[in-house]
Formats: C-alpha cells, sequence, structure tokens
C-alpha cells in the first residue's frame, strides 16, 4: 500500500520566511555525539497517519510527546490532528485564500511549527480523534482546543527551532541536537528502500515517492566508524521494527546517515523550563 506522505515542498528561503517563529543556531560543522537522548527508551507504540496526508501533524505530535516525558515525567497525548489543522489554517492565511480548510492535502513543516509555537499543542483528550482521524482530518478544533493548546504551552514550554544546513553538515547538526536530547525532524526523500521495509537499515538513496517528514530519536556508530540514525514514522507498528525484534523499536528504522543528509530541511524541539 502506497501512503500519502504529505509533505508540500518548497524553497528554503520560503520555509525560513513562512515560520518566523522557528529559528537557527550555530554548531560545530563536525560534531561528535556523547550522549544518547531518551527518546527510544521511551518508545511506548508508534502513530499511524494511515490515508491522510498528515505526516507533518503527527510528527509534531510525538515529538512534543515524548519531549514533555523525558523532560517532565508527564504522559500526554497530543492531538496530531489539530497541528495538522492549524498548519493548514497558517497556510492558508499566509496565501491570504480565505477559504477553508477542506482537502486532506498536506502541509508545510513551517507552518505546523509556527502554529505550535504562537498557538501551542493540543492535548488529544481535548480533540480526541486520533482513531478515527480520516473521518475528521478537515474537522476545526474548537476554541476549548486552542485553550488547551495555550495552557500546555505554558506548563511545558518548548520551541521548535529550524537547522539551517544540507548534506553532511545537517547530519552533524542532527547528531548534535541528538546529543543535546532534542527530538529532531527532517524532511526526506522516500526511496523504494524506505517504501519496500525489506532491510533493517534504510539505505536508498533518491526521490522515487515525494518527501515525508519523520523523526530522528537516537544514533549509533557502526563497526566502519560510520553514524546511524534511527527514524521515527508514522506508519504504524507495521513499518520499521517487526514485532518488537530488537533491530529498531516498532514503528522505528535505522537509516545511514547518507540517507538523512538528503533532507531538504530538519528542525528540532527545544525543551524550557516553565
Amino acid at each position: 500500500m502506497i501512503r500519502k506522505l504529505g509533505y508540500i515542498h518548497r524553497e528554503p528561503s520560503l520555509f525560513v520566511k513562512a515560520g518566523s517563529a522557528v529559528r537557527s543556531r550555530r554548531v560545530p560543522d563536525s560534531f561528535e555525539p556523547t550522549r544518547h537522548p531518551e527518546f527510544a527508551k521511551r518508545w511506548t507504540f508508534p502513530l499511524d497517519q494511515g490515508e491522510t496526508s498528515a505526516c507533518t501533524g503527527f510528527w509534531a505530535a510525538k515529538a512534543y510527546e515524548l519531549t514533555i516525558l523525558v523532560r517532565h515525567g508527564v504522559e500526554l497525548q497530543i492531538s496530531p490532528l489539530a497541528a495538522y489543522y492549524w498548519g493548514r489554517a497558517r497556510l492558508a492565511e499566509r496565501n491570504s485564500s480565505g477559504q477553508p480548510i477542506v482537502d486532506d492535502s498536506g502541509a508545510y513543516t513551517g507552518d505546523v511549527l509556527w502554529a505550535a509555537n504562537s498557538i501551542g499543542v493540543c492535548p488529544e483528550r481535548s480533540w480526541p480523534q486520533r482513531r478515527h482521524f480520516a473521518e475528521h482530518v478537515n474537522d476545526a478544533p474548537g476554541l476549548d482546543c486552542v485553550s488547551a493548546a495555550k495552557r500546555t504551552r505554558q506548563l511545558y514550554p518548548a520551541t521548535a527551532r529550524q537547522i539551517v544546513a544540507s548534506g553532511e553538515r545537517l547530519v552533524q547538526r542532527v547528531l548534535h541536537s541528538l546529543d543535546l536530547g532534542q527530538y529532531v525532524g527532517v524532511a526526506v526523500p522516500v526511496s523504494h528502500d524506505f517504501m519496500d521495509d525489506q532491510s533493517s537499515v534504510v539505505r536508498g538513496l533518491g526521490n522515487d515517492y515525494g518527501l515525508h517528514q519523520v523523526g530522528v530519536i537516537d544514533w549509533r556508530k557502526t563497526e566502519a566508524g560510520e553514524f546511524e540514525l534511527l527514524v521515527a514514522n508514522s506508519w504504524g507498528a507495521g513499518w520499521g521494527g517487526k514485532r518488537g525484534d530488537g533491530v529498531a523499536p516498532l514503528g522505528c528504522r535505522w537509516a545511514s546517515s547518507a540517507f538523512v543528509a538528503q533532507a531538504v530541511h530538519a528542525c528540532y524541539l527545544e525543551a524550557r523550563n516553565a
């Protein structure tokens, strides 16, 4: 089954302009991580976007869930559809279309992050559509969801920031963020290898199906001295680690640094004290 990927590509300069609340930082051009984030250890169940284009919303939901859990020790489910809807609403606002959100057409990560930074993230209990999201993907979250998102932002403040780099430098910055215990997201070209899920490590390069937003939650170094990164997807338990076989958690797969270096952009979530 070929899923809808749901990431809308645009030039990096437009991404920066659209996501004014998403900032960059300077890190060394060459970086050797020494610490592993706790996200893989705390990973419980994978999300599944199903036949929707909501990969950016599902990435944001999981990023905030695990960041809140690791930083504050609080288990809180975040609504991926609220994040996805507000990202599309931001896009419509920027385009001055004035049109309601009526199609599952995907969203720019920059707009989803702008909404998360500006509004917050809505707890699932305030917008409980995770199990039936395909039926409600175009429903607008109510004012109670907005209030709940703002309260969550106040209780568990975190800011999504962009990593401005490409190729090997992007990989170095991703490793630096993971070393600091920050949840990373990348928009990667989807290859046949990524879709087929036959190998334990994604190595296939090239764009065979389009772009897709995934998380990066851990790293490891091979005997050859090369870094591999643990990619967290939103395609459910059928993708990635097979029934907890020890290769990777369910819904995750290891990927070569060359695969991640293809990302058209990357971002990370920086938690702060309330």
